[in-house]
């Protein structure tokens, strides 16, 4: 429809859906809104009043949303290639995309407005019984079958061509590996109780600053599998009969583990909440706090099982299929995943990408405490990430923590 870019808003929009589309009929009425609150792009729902029918658009600008930082729309085309890639790998889990328009960096897609952003959920400790098997399949189908188990040579290295993606790699090396370490705390990006414990303790834990850097290098070269690359509880819509997975702007080639820690980190800032919580919250739900504990343990636990049930029918390289070389490989996918998981906490609780289940915590001495817990818990996670084996040892690890934290009060 148009032949140069320029940010569409509320009447481009409604004519672009309706001209590009054949969702909508030329007579209807339809009606626009902003729904994006995050820094990369910017999220529009156009529907109709009278249908009920509805699409979500999705464009990206020269530069990020809100901090203006300049940014290669070539992202999605990323995000939209993926979303169609995903949807043949793990059917059901991510939205249908209905068309990519490069000219204009614009995603038309599946409305998932029906259901809720996970992480809104969780803080009011909503629990959803199918959420574990639903994100090991996306994780398993997805990341397994993007391998060197999987994929021929030359078929996978044309897609690590195909999803190179610097601009927001750049972002996670950042915001993930290098502020939350050397970056002084203030007492604007995490409480003032817990400043000089970051600043004179914790950011000069030289062991913890060697493994950042092992996993920041990790993440730099290892080109394992076609990971999302942002999948936290924010890009997860979720109802007690779907999970949908959702942007996937982020997305290169790069380590397994960066996917699974990033769940299992989000799932850790929901069970932290209710826990420092759990005696000031009337409206607390009793069945919150096993279900979640039992969803980061099932989270690591189901992946790798399934995970390691797609390399062993599937691979097609003869030096990759004894059971030893395949069971080594998989622990190290745990130690990968828990090493991320920290590097996830920090990156939320010291930098200044922030989660509002732990901003929110109420008062501000209960907020104080889960950010130590959690600080605690992602050091334990990033030193000693390859004496884990399986959720109930991050399990026992969480459990220890809490209770030192009795001291911290």
């Amino acid at each position: 429809m148009y032949t140069a870019h320029f940010l569409m808003r509320e009447k481009d929009l409604i004519e672009y859906v309706k001209t590009s589309t054949d969702l909508f009929e030329d007579e209807e009425e339809l009606l626009w809104k902003d729904i994006g609150d995050g820094n990369v792009n910017y999220v529009s729902k156009v529907w109709s009043p009278a249908s009920g029918r509805s699409v979500v658009v999705k464009q990206a600008d020269t530069a990020t949303r809100l901090s203006k930082r300049a940014l290669d729309l070539d992202r999605n085309r990323i995000e939209a290639e993926l979303l169609v890639y995903e949807n043949k790998l793990a059917p059901g889990l991510v939205p249908e995309v209905y068309l990519y328009d490069p000219v204009m960096a614009a995603v038309i897609m599946e409305d998932l407005s029906g259901l809720q952003i996970m992480r809104y959920a969780l803080m009011e400790e909503e629990t959803f019984p199918l959420f574990s098997d639903n994100i090991t399949d996306f994780m398993a189908k997805t990341l397994a079958n993007t391998t060197d188990f999987v994929l021929p040579s030359a078929e996978k290295k044309a897609l690590v061509g195909r999803f190179i993606n610097p601009a927001m790699c750049d972002i996670s090396e950042r915001l993930v590996y290098t502020d939350p370490y050397f970056t002084p705390a203030t007492n604007t990006s995490i409480s003032p109780e817990n400043l000089s414990f970051v600043n004179d303790e914790y950011q000069k834990d030289e062991r913890l600053l060697d493994e950042v850097a092992a996993l920041k290098l990790d993440f730099m070269t290892n080109a394992q599998a076609l990971i999302h690359g942002d999948l936290h509880t924010g890009s997860i819509f979720v109802d007690q009969a779907h999970t949908k997975i959702i942007d996937p702007e982020f997305a290169f080639f790069g380590p397994i583990g960066y996917d699974v820690g990033n769940v299992l980190a989000n799932l850790i800032f929901a069970w932290v909440r209710a826990y420092v919580r759990r005696d000031s919250n009337p409206t607390r739900n009793p069945e919150f706090l096993p279900w979640v504990q039992l969803a980061v343990e099932e989270s690591i636990d189901q992946f790798i099982h399934k995970f390691g049930e797609i390399i062993k029918v599937r691979n097609t390289l003869g030096s990759f299929s004894t059971h030893s070389f395949q069971k080594t490989y998989l622990r190290s996918l745990v130690s990968d995943s828990l090493g991320v998981t920290g590097l996830e906490i920090n990156r939320r609780v010291i930098g200044t990408a922030k989660v509002v289940d732990v901003t929110t915590i109420k008062p501000t001495g209960l907020r104080a405490l889960a950010e130590r817990i959690l600080m605690e818990a992602a050091r334990e996670f990033i030193i000693n990430r390859t004496s884990f084996g399986s959720g109930a040892d991050i399990s026992e690890t969480i459990r220890k923590i809490f209770e030192k934290s009795a001291r911290w009060k």
